[in-house]
């Protein structure tokens, strides 16, 4: 006698949902784009800031 799974289990169902809502999500891009700008805006004003010490330390 052949015996075929048919029973879906729930928790993959529930955990493929979450991810793609997660994914699909506009705010969570939002955040992670907002996250991102942030963290560039930090590092390009640092690097702005380097950039006026060396310019004072040639002249």
């Amino acid at each position: 006698m052949r015996r075929d799974c048919t029973a879906l289990p729930k928790g993959a169902i529930l955990a493929t949902i979450g991810v793609l809502i997660y994914f699909f999500s506009p705010l969570d891009a939002a955040f992670v784009l907002n996250a991102c700008l942030k963290l560039v805006k930090s590092d390009v004003d640092e690097y702005r800031n380097w950039q006026a010490n060396q310019q004072k330390l040639e002249d």
